[in-house]
């Protein structure tokens, strides 16, 4: 029942995350979400963000 995506993509290593969203409001929550992951994932913090 997802209407949008949000698309994350590292420029560095081109790899990128897909996430379903059903409302565009959502699209905080779900970076809140994917900056936790990557971060535990990388052992990295997450310094700058480019939206387009």
């Amino acid at each position: 029942g997802a209407k949008y995506l949000v698309l994350f993509v590292d420029n560095y290593s081109q790899h990128m995350w897909v996430y379903w969203l059903k409302a565009k409001s959502n699209t905080f929550y779900v970076f809140l979400i994917f900056k936790e992951i990557v971060e535990k994932q990388t052992s990295l913090l997450l310094l700058c963000l480019c939206s387009e």
